[in-house]
């Protein structure tokens, strides 16, 4: 323990703490920072004798998940301006260029995640029949981070 700890152990009920160059030092006067040296991918932050360690560095799956939402982003406004209700029967048909990218990789592993979020059927493009189908409401190409993701809505029925 510091000589400072030593004396905030004694508690407030010692007035004061200790004097300095005579002058007094209460309990209220003292305010201790914690500091993490050689400080890497944590952010810290202390208070009443705790210190936190956050880790900030995003993974793998923390970076999917913002794909994943960049997606059902993209679709839901696509919904919106084809005027769709969310109790329309539509499946969601996609294609991505390039097929090497991040967002192609997560909109195919991750497609399960999507379909739940988006309560719709979301599916490889190469998977529609005929794209020039009277079912088909809207057709869109969207950048998405590092590709573009062509959208097709159908309607069902």
């Amino acid at each position: 323990n510091t000589d400072v700890e030593k004396l905030l152990l004694k508690g407030e009920g010692e007035s004061p703490l200790t004097v300095i160059d005579d002058v007094p030092i209460e309990f209220e006067d003292i305010h201790i920072v914690y500091r993490v040296a050689e400080q890497m991918q944590y952010e810290t932050t202390a208070e009443q004798g705790f210190v936190v360690l956050l880790d900030y560095i995003a993974d793998t799956s923390l970076k999917d998940e913002g794909l994943i939402h960049e997606i059902t982003s993209r679709v839901q406004k696509l919904r919106k301006e084809a005027k769709l209700i969310p109790t329309d029967d539509i499946t969601i048909y996609y294609s991505v260029e390039p097929q090497t990218s991040q967002i192609a990789r997560v909109a195919s592993e991750q497609r399960g995640k999507t379909e739940v979020i988006l309560r719709k059927s979301f599916f490889p493009l190469s998977n529609l029949e005929n794209k020039n189908d009277s079912k088909v409401v809207i057709t869109r190409k969207l950048p998405v981070r590092d590709g573009e993701i062509e959208f097709v809505i159908t309607r069902n029925a």
